[in-house]
């Protein structure tokens, strides 16, 4: 039996489709974004002052460990593995890069469980094909959020705002014309 689905066509064509609508907006569409984009921006200002980042040393320990079992696996299969850690933002950053990767059927699969480690623990990871070679790309935050603050009465207003002008016969109009 042979299975195969490919929507890489299709995906492309969507994606050709939505970069033409974002080229042809009129001024009016322009101005209406922006606005949106204020009000998002504000929210999301508000959330933040809403809480503190504390470290979270066991995620920074995690990620540490990750990188180490990434590095012995860069030896054995010729790959790179770099860490990235803003000290600021409590950010970390993995890349490994490698021509080859090998998951087994072993009871300890160091690979596997790494790749496995990384898809369940990361805030975002990805994986992209480029030029023979496939990089691992993920990002885990190494903070926990306390709140200090209630803000949710701004929030509300501005969710209301936002609303309204959604709820707009334009917005609905636009919308609907898409």
């Amino acid at each position: 039996m042979h299975l195969e689905a490919d929507y890489r066509k299709a995906y492309e064509e969507e994606c050709q489709v939505s970069m033409n609508h974002c080229v042809e907006n009129t001024p009016e569409e322009k101005e209406r974004t922006a606005a949106e984009i204020e009000l998002i921006k504000k929210m999301a200002s508000l959330k933040e002052e809403e809480t503190r980042k504390i470290l979270n040393k066991e995620k920074r320990e995690l990620v540490e460990a990750i990188y180490k079992g990434f590095e012995a696996e860069a030896y054995i299969q010729g790959g790179k593995i770099t860490m990235d850690l803003n000290e600021d933002t409590m950010m970390v950053r993995l890349i490994y890069t490698s021509k080859h990767f090998c998951k087994t059927d072993q009871e300890n699969d160091i690979s596997g469980n790494l790749m496995a480690l990384v898809f369940q623990k990361s805030d975002m990871a990805s994986i992209l094909a480029k030029d023979d070679t496939f990089i691992l790309d993920a990002s885990f935050e190494l903070y926990d959020r306390i709140k200090v603050a209630d803000r949710s009465k701004e929030i509300s207003m501005i969710k209301a705002a936002f609303k309204a002008k959604w709820n707009s016969k334009t917005a609905r109009r636009n919308f609907q014309n898409e």
